[in-house]
């Protein structure tokens, strides 16, 4: 195994760990294997990062995604050098940095703090608790601090020629007790979790923050061309006593204290928090560390209550209104069942239904800066509800891959006379379960902005949706559902492309038609002549 540059300049504080007790060499043996696997392991917030090269030797995942993270924390560089309004400025940079900090430390503890290998593995052999206690606390620790790099290195180089080497030195102190506070905070509220839920509701909680980071740093790409776009910073702020309850305030009053030589209490005092806080909140990790681990044993069980069958009810009634034959409905069923149960699925196709969300509202955002409400109510700005159509190329991509993709023999032996009312099924079920609530919360949410007159746009819309979905599938490759591995799975290339400029063929029709006084309905009817013949052959299979 490769000896890497964090291990070297560990083995400067060699003489410190074994004051403590700890077997020093089997530690660093530990962090080598598991420094060796986070190569390997693609971070959540890319997980669409392929982590094979071309030749099929692994890639270092986690140096390309620092890369993207790096560009994230240029986010931050406007708010570091427009100014000294560092109340405002520091308490903006801060409570970025805690967010993308906190959300990507959470998003990978299933495979950093709550490791149960270390428990089923070094566990069972001859090495004492504190050293396998050590090398996971060094391993958090490291894996913090190198996102922490990342995330830095912009404002840190920018703030320090803007402002001086004092800067530089409390921006360092700042974020290193933000880590503090971060791998504190986050691991005991996991502890709380573990106390009082099962390993699978935990689970659940894991998989949904890291989908919502993948939603936040798509969005944050469109935050960072706007940031830009800052010319003057200046805010007045006057800190009260309440202001202390908000911790990225705490972390920008020693800048108001030793740099603009600000005095107050609430200064003072937040200071003060700044440094008190992560000290105390790590010490009382430390102290809940032997409890954490042993409810660790949690993640390794499937116990707990059974899923209520609501949702299989639900999918049953849907299955008999949407589906024609009784094959397709078990189809149906099952897609459900695997669309809303299976984590490394909903990992890999969520996002997409957050971009689909966040998309549309970018767009009339922007709009908003130059005119009212009143003023887009009277334009053409309803038809940016296509781009809620962007998921569904990649979602229906992504319905061919499983975690469990070995059953799939299942639908070579399934006495099944009719292939194609498997994929009718799966897409159906697709359409209903992810397409539709997305649809409908940007129908009311464009309802409320441009009013009763969006019904017949909307209609067109969602028929739109439906034969853009099976003009998708017909014109992509037939691939059983479930039935392929995430690993080497990639984006689609060429494919998506053409997908996307479908939907803006499916865009152009739908402005087209609202210059002509009944075009709109004239549109609709040739949608639903469209859809009934589609949904009738692009599903068959040879």
């Amino acid at each position: 195994m490769r000896d890497y540059p964090t291990l070297k300049a560990l083995d400067a504080f060699r003489g410190l760990f074994a004051l403590a007790g700890v077997n020093y060499p089997v530690m660093r043996r530990i962090l080598q294997a598991k420094l060796t696997m986070d190569r390997r392991r693609t971070p959540t917030a890319f997980s669409q990062y392929n982590a094979k090269a071309d030749d099929g030797r692994d890639r270092n995942a986690l140096a390309g995604a620092l890369w993207l993270y790096a560009l994230m924390g240029l986010i931050m560089v406007p708010f570091v050098i427009l100014g000294d309004a560092f109340w405002f400025q520091m308490s903006l940079v801060f409570g970025i940095f805690l967010f993308f900090a906190s959300t990507a430390m959470i998003s990978d503890f299933s495979s950093v703090l709550l490791d149960v290998r270390d428990r089923n593995v070094l566990g069972t052999k001859p090495i004492d608790r504190r050293t396998i206690g050590a090398a996971k606390a060094v391993h958090v620790f490291l894996y913090l601090a190198t996102v922490t790099a990342a995330l830095i290195a912009g404002p840190l180089v920018a703030g320090t020629i803007r402002h001086g080497p004092g800067f530089a030195a409390l921006f360092l102190a700042a974020v290193a007790l933000i880590d503090l506070l971060v791998v504190a905070a986050t691991a005991m509220l996991y502890a709380a979790l573990l106390r009082w839920f099962d390993g699978e509701r935990l689970k659940d909680t894991i998989n949904y923050v890291q989908i919502a980071l993948s939603i936040a740093i798509t969005a944050g790409y469109q935050v960072l061309a706007r940031s830009f776009g800052l010319v003057d910073l200046q805010a007045g702020f006057e800190p009260s006593p309440w202001h202390l309850l908000l911790p990225p305030l705490w972390f920008a009053a020693p800048f108001e204290l030793l740099l603009r030589g600000t005095t107050g209490t609430v200064a003072a005092a937040g200071a003060i928090l700044a440094f008190a806080v992560p000290i105390a909140a790590i010490a009382l990790y430390a102290r809940m560390a032997p409890a954490f681990e042993r409810s660790l044993v949690k993640l390794a069980s499937h116990g707990g209550k059974p899923r209520r069958s609501g949702s299989r009810r639900t999918s049953g009634r849907l299955a008999k209104l949407l589906c024609a034959s009784r094959e397709e409905q078990a189809f149906f069923r099952f897609a459900s069942s695997m669309l809303t149960a299976e984590r490394e699925f909903k990992l890999k196709a969520y996002p997409s239904l957050g971009f689909a969300l966040v998309f549309p509202f970018i767009f009339l955002f922007q709009g908003l800066a130059d005119m009212s409400f009143a003023e887009m109510a009277a334009t053409r700005w309803h038809l940016s509800i296509y781009l809620g159509g962007i998921m569904i190329p990649s979602v229906l991509y992504m319905l061919k891959y499983s975690g469990a993709y070995k059953g799939a023999w299942i639908f070579r032996v399934a006495p099944s006379a009719d292939r194609s009312a498997m994929h009718r099924g799966t897409v159906k079920a697709a359409l209903t379960r992810l397409l539709a609530p997305v649809t409908l919360l940007l129908g009311i949410a464009y309802f409320a902005i441009f009013g009763i007159g969006f019904a017949p746009h909307f209609a067109a819309a969602a028929l739109g949706f439906c034969l853009y979905a099976a003009l998708c599938f017909l014109f992509s490759k037939k691939t059983p559902p479930f039935s392929e591995s995430f690993v080497g799975a990639k984006g689609g290339g060429i494919e998506m492309i053409a997908f996307m400029l479908l939907l803006a063929a499916f865009f152009l029709l739908h402005l087209a038609s609202t210059y002509a006084v009944w075009g709109v309905w004239a549109y609709i009817a040739v949608l639903l002549l469209a859809n009934r013949y589609v949904w009738r052959t692009a599903f068959r299979v040879s």
